[in-house]
């Protein structure tokens, strides 16, 4: 009895200690996207510009593809890249909160995650409208696309960790 009660305190003290990690990464990957929003356009070319010269030599050699449409595709990969990693701390988050009450399934809960998602995504636009930055519906549609895709990440992530420890404690 004395280490069952060991065990399941210890697996509460993880979980809690996960739920803290994932409300973090959350706090932190949303001010660094707003951060990032609110340089101006030359600071932010400039970032991009260090990404793209050293990815360049290494995703296109031959120079097939133009500076700006490389430049481009990689800001955008970058906005897509951020999302994802917003989407799965987000949808972390949610997922450890909602394992607290046991009575709602996270399923219920999952709507709420896009819609911060997209929240997010419109207020990153909304915040680059204020410098001399564009502000892009197909940006929010991008942003949110990747936090669905980092939701899912994280979604598939505790699945496995589920059917893995089912498997180890039949």
């Amino acid at each position: 009895m004395r280490k069952q009660m060991v065990i399941n305190m210890t697996q509460y003290t993880g979980k809690r200690l996960l739920t803290g990690i994932f409300v973090l990464l959350s706090v932190l990957l949303t001010c660094f996207v707003f951060g990032n929003s609110l340089l101006d356009g030359k600071s932010s070319m400039a970032e991009s510009d260090v990404i793209v010269d050293a990815a360049r030599p290494i995703v296109d050699p031959e120079r097939d593809v133009s500076y700006e449409d490389f430049s481009s595709f990689i800001r955008k990969l970058a906005h897509f890249a951020e999302f994802c990693a917003l989407g799965f701390a987000y949808g972390g988050t949610m997922r450890m909160l909602s394992a607290r009450t046991p009575s709602v399934h996270w399923r219920y809960h999952i709507g709420s995650v896009f819609f911060c998602i997209l929240l997010a995504a419109v207020a990153d636009e909304y915040i680059q409208s204020f410098t001399d930055r564009s502000s892009m519906v197909s940006d929010v549609l991008l942003d949110f696309c990747g936090g669905m895709m980092g939701v899912g990440i994280v979604m598939v992530c505790f699945a496995l960790a589920g059917w893995r420890s089912a498997k180890r404690n039949p």
